[in-house]
């Protein structure tokens, strides 16, 4: 249940004790989801923090006429509505699993034990943060200078679970184009090839 974060933690640099593990394990709850399960709704407060270990995520954005997806999270990454657990406030997104998954979470109570009790929980949140910062920044930089196509291999070549394991609709929704042009897209490709 723990080696996935374990292993993150080493990849990011982060070596904590013992100590710091055994707390981090104490207060780490584990969850499987079933496809469409949410774990962050919009407009609801949430005030957990979670680690995917299998599986994929949706983050989106939805109002009356439709959806747009923000992004997706896979195994080895963090995903929480920050601004709903430093301020209480409603989420501005939703998350929901688009695979069966497994996570770890930690509620805002015990993310706050963490960081009183273990030297190495500031690295993993400045980590965790600047890496999803530079994801947004991703993001927003390819909705402006890529095409969708651009968009499209960028996703292929990052993220390819996605592209093998999510429905094309969600795709299209981050792509910032219709199913229909997605579609046209694929076969160009694949004429291409």
């Amino acid at each position: 249940m723990f080696n996935s974060i374990s292993h993150w933690l080493e990849q990011a640099g982060i070596f904590p004790g013992e100590d710091e593990i055994a707390l981090y394990t104490k207060t780490a709850h584990f969850r499987r989801l079933d496809k469409g399960t949410w774990l962050v709704r919009q407009g609801m407060r949430s005030g957990r923090i979670f680690f995917v270990n299998q599986g994929i995520l949706r983050v989106f954005v939805s109002n009356e006429e439709s959806e747009t997806t923000l992004g997706f999270v896979l195994p080895q990454e963090f995903v929480s509505a920050l601004p709903a657990i430093w301020n209480q406030s409603p989420a501005t997104f939703s998350v929901q699993a688009v695979t069966k998954a497994e996570v770890l979470y930690w509620e805002a109570a015990e993310l706050t034990v963490l960081r009183q009790n273990n030297a190495s929980a500031d690295a993993i949140e400045r980590i965790a943060l600047q890496r999803l910062m530079q994801q947004k920044e991703q993001r927003e930089l390819s909705l402006l200078i890529q095409t969708p196509e651009e968009r499209y291999l960028a996703l292929m070549s990052e993220k390819p679970a996605v592209i093998q394991q999510v429905p094309l609709k969600y795709i299209a929704s981050y792509l910032g184009i219709k199913p229909e042009s997605l579609s046209r897209l694929r076969k160009k490709l694949l004429s291409k090839n």
